[in-house]
C-alpha cells in the first residue's frame, strides 16, 4: 500500500490566527480605552488574557509554518505511524502494537495504541521522569501509554482508527 501523510488544514490555521489577533487587539483597545475606569484585577486581567493568546498565536504559527511547508501532522506506512509534533517525532512501529481502540475523555476523542506487553514495560523503563508520569497518567485514563489525536486535522477519530486498524491487519497478515 502506499504512504498516507495527514496535513493540518491550512484554512482552519488562519481563521485561528485571526481570531487570535482580534482577541489581542481587543484586549489592547480595551486596556488603552477604558483604562480611567477600571480596578487593577481587571488591568492585570487584560494582561494575562495578551499574554494568553500571544502565546497561542505563536503556537498556531508554528502550525502554520508546518502548513506551508507541507510537513505532515501523520505519516502512515505499511510497517508503521509516524506523529509530528513539532520538534518530536513519535514512530509507532506496527510490530509493537497489540490493538488500537478509540477512547473517549470529556468531548475528545483519541485513538490508544495498545502496546504489546513486554514492549509496554520497555517504553516505561526507557522513558524520563516526565515522560513517565505522563504514560503512567495515560494508562489510567485511557487505558494505554499513548495515543493520537485527530484534533487539528480535517480527519475524524473513528476514520483514522480505522484506518489504523486496517494496517495493523494487513502488517499482521503479513508477517506470518
Amino acid at each position: 500500500m502506499e504512504e498516507m501523510k495527514i496535513y493540518h488544514p491550512l484554512g482552519r490555521t488562519l481563521i485561528l490566527i485571526l481570531l487570535n489577533i482580534v482577541f489581542i487587539a481587543g484586549c489592547i483597545f480595551a486596556l488603552q480605552c477604558s483604562k480611567a475606569n477600571w480596578n487593577t484585577f481587571e488591568i492585570i486581567l487584560l494582561w494575562i488574557l495578551i499574554t494568553f493568546f500571544a502565546f497561542t498565536l505563536c503556537l498556531i504559527c508554528f502550525n502554520l509554518r508546518a502548513c506551508l511547508t507541507g510537513k505532515p501532522l501523520l505519516t502512515i506506512t505499511d510497517t508503521s505511524c509516524t506523529i509530528n509534533q513539532g520538534i518530536k517525532h513519535t514512530v509507532i512501529n506496527f510490530a509493537d502494537v497489540e490493538s488500537f481502540s478509540v477512547a473517549r475523555m470529556s468531548n475528545q476523542e483519541f485513538v490508544t495504541v495498545q502496546y504489546k506487553p513486554d514492549v509496554e514495560i520497555q517504553k516505561m523503563g526507557n522513558a524520563g521522569f516526565f515522560s513517565r508520569i505522563n504514560r503512567k497518567m495515560n494508562k489510567r485514563l485511557v487505558n494505554a501509554q499513548e495515543a493520537i489525536s485527530s484534533s487539528g486535522t480535517n480527519l475524524r477519530t473513528m476514520d483514522l482508527y480505522y484506518l489504523l486498524d486496517e494496517r495493523l491487519k494487513q502488517f499482521q497478515n503479513n508477517s506470518k
